[in-house]
């Protein structure tokens, strides 16, 4: 049977201290911890998201809901709210109106269309797909509008940059986000099942 003798932990050559038992436990504890997650932190794959391929979008084929949206009916996966911001909601009988990003990105967020609240900016790809040469286009209401530039979202945005692209040379441009000169044209967009 061992004899109850308080624990010591060698800091210097002969300069035994004291400890408490709790103390130990703690410190125990504390390296496991530390062990533990440097372990899974040093295990964790890096993965380079610019470096992953953008998805593959097909010639879009659209379908007029009658209620304000239009479905890409490919294996695209995307509803466009028809009309442009200030073009209005249903009709598109307004003028579509260049707008800063931080505008265009909460009219996105907060839109409520057609019994759908999920709106939001497109992202570069799905834009894309508003600028097939042998597409139809005729449900914009003015498809010079079309052509021109427009925000959207990314993973490349952050505290600093935003971005848009004119569709029709597909150039890509930044701007400051809280810009409130840099005007582009909105639409919005959701995700639907194929």
């Amino acid at each position: 049977m061992r004899a109850n003798v308080p624990l010591h932990f060698d800091f210097k050559e002969n300069d035994m201290k004291p400890l408490h038992r709790g103390k130990i436990f703690i410190f125990k504890m504390l390296f496991a911890y530390a062990s533990f997650f440097w372990y899974a932190c040093d295990t964790l794959e890096e993965v380079e998201l610019a470096n992953e391929p953008p998805p593959t979008y097909v010639k879009p084929s659209f379908l007029d809901n009658g209620n304000g949206t239009i479905t890409d009916t490919s294996t695209n996966g995307i509803m466009w709210a028809k009309c442009a911001y200030g073009e209005g909601t249903t009709l598109c009988s307004g003028n579509a109106e260049k707008i800063p990003y931080n505008t265009a990105h909460s009219f996105c967020q907060n839109l409520a269309l057609a019994g759908y609240t999920d709106w939001r900016l497109p992202t570069i790809a799905e834009l894309e797909t508003l600028s097939f040469p042998d597409a139809d286009y005729t449900w914009f209401n003015n498809f010079g509008v079309l052509k021109n530039e427009y925000w959207f979202s990314s993973d490349l945005e952050n505290d600093v940059f935003v971005y848009s692209i004119k569709l029709s040379t597909r150039d890509i441009s930044k701007s400051a986000v809280d810009s409130t000169t840099i005007m582009r044209y909105a639409r919005c967009a959701r995700a639907v099942e194929p």
